[in-house]
C-alpha cells in the first residue's frame, strides 16, 4: 500500500512527500531518489546514513555526492564544490 501511495506521489511530482513516506517505511533507496529529485541533499544523506550494510551506505553516499556536484556544475556554482571540500572543483574553475 505504501509503495503504491509513494509511486502516485512521485507521478504527480510530490517528491518530498513521497520521500517522507518511503523513509517512514525504511525504503531508503526510493526515499533517497525522491529527495535527490528536489535537491534535498541533507535529507538524502540522512537516509543514506540509515542504510545497512555499510557497503550499500557508501554506494548511496557517493551517488548523492555525485548528483550534488553535477547540480552545482549545471547551475554554474563551481565554488560550492570547492567549499564542500571537493578539490576537483578547482580544476573546473581553472
Amino acid at each position: 500500500m505504501v509503495s503504491i501511495l509513494g509511486q502516485r506521489l512521485l507521478n504527480i511530482q510530490k517528491f518530498e512527500s513521497a520521500a517522507e513516506i518511503f523513509e517512514s517505511v525504511l525504503m531508503y533507496d526510493k526515499a533517497i531518489d525522491a529527495y535527490l529529485a528536489v535537491k534535498k541533499w541533507d535529507r538524502a544523506m540522512d537516509c543514506a546514513q540509515q542504510v545497512r550494510p555499510m557497503e550499500m551506505q557508501q554506494v548511496f553516499v557517493q551517488k548523492i555526492q555525485e548528483r550534488k556536484k553535477q547540480s552545482y556544475i549545471a547551475s554554474n556554482k563551481i565554488s560550492k564544490i570547492v567549499e564542500g571540500g571537493d578539490l576537483s572543483g578547482l580544476e573546473l574553475l581553472a
